[in-house]
């Protein structure tokens, strides 16, 4: 095989990795943010998180990018998130133990376990690691289909349709599963579209809350910019949280900076 030869098929080459780098979204980067809609039945009960990843941190030697939010009760850390072979980990801000969150290298009927119980920091583990013959009640999801989420912007993200179901075994033995009625769908680099944006399941609610979420965005793209006045005319969400923090260039900031200017509620600051 001759020197244009090598050349030709080391080119070939490169090109496939970057075009296999550019087909996959990924869910962590500096800066990037997410808004939800936190909606109850009164207008009072009406709210709106901001999530937004902000530096890094070292835990069990292991990077991770920290993850805020934001609401009326003002800023607080999060989560530490992580990301490997398109999968994104996740360590909740009064915990040690990392757990997997989203898989985006899941197939068409691959299925997925719930371990966890607590709504908001639910994960989960592959089909394979788990004994379901030791486990007395299960909710797992199992991957129906990957079609394209086609966003504002033109970029071409990949969808994920989960069904979820529940299986639980008696005291007889005896084994019995049904389907809930809502199934879940994902969308890369973005997360949970259809309830609470950083929980990879669907728990049913046992309150009269719900989430939607309407922007997922960085300071290159906006991944994800739902029209909010699907929200009915009684669940309006409230004006921009008036400790919302920006620099001169319209980027919003976790806390005021050490020294120089800054723009809260509207009006200028200086340090």
């Amino acid at each position: 095989m001759n020197r244009k030869c090598h050349i030709i098929i080391i080119l070939s080459c490169l090109t496939l990795t970057i075009i296999a780098q550019e087909d996959y979204h990924s869910f962590i980067s500096e800066g990037k943010s997410w808004e939800i809609a936190h909606i109850g039945m009164l207008p009072s009960q009406q709210d709106k998180w901001v999530f937004m990843m902000n530096g890094d941190t070292i835990i069990n030697e292991s990077s991770y990018k920290k993850l805020y939010r934001e609401n009326k009760q003002g800023v607080a850390y999060y989560r530490a998130l992580r990301e490997e072979d398109r999968k994104v980990y996740c360590i909740p801000c009064d915990s040690q133990e990392e757990h997997l969150l989203f898989d985006y290298g899941l197939k068409v009927g691959d299925s997925v376990y719930c371990v966890g119980g607590d709504r908001f920091d639910s994960s989960f583990i592959t089909e394979t690691a788990i004994d379901e013959n030791q486990v007395e009640f299960v909710r797992f999801m199992k991957l129906t289909g990957i079609d394209t989420y086609t966003n504002k912007e033109g970029m071409n993200l990949k969808r994920y349709h989960f069904t979820v179901n529940i299986r639980s075994r008696h005291t007889d033995g005896s084994v019995t599963e049904y389907e809930e009625h809502s199934p879940v769908t994902w969308i890369e680099g973005i997360g949970t579209i259809n309830d609470y944006t950083f929980n990879s399941w669907y728990l049913e609610m046992v309150s009269s809350y719900s989430w939607m979420l309407t922007k997922c965005y960085d300071s290159h793209h906006i991944f994800y910019d739902e029209d909010a006045s699907r929200i009915a005319d009684n669940n309006v969400l409230p004006q921009p949280l008036t400790h919302t923090i920006y620099d001169l260039q319209g980027r919003r900031l976790i806390t005021p900076p050490s020294h120089g200017v800054y723009i809260r509620g509207g009006r200028k600051y200086v340090r």
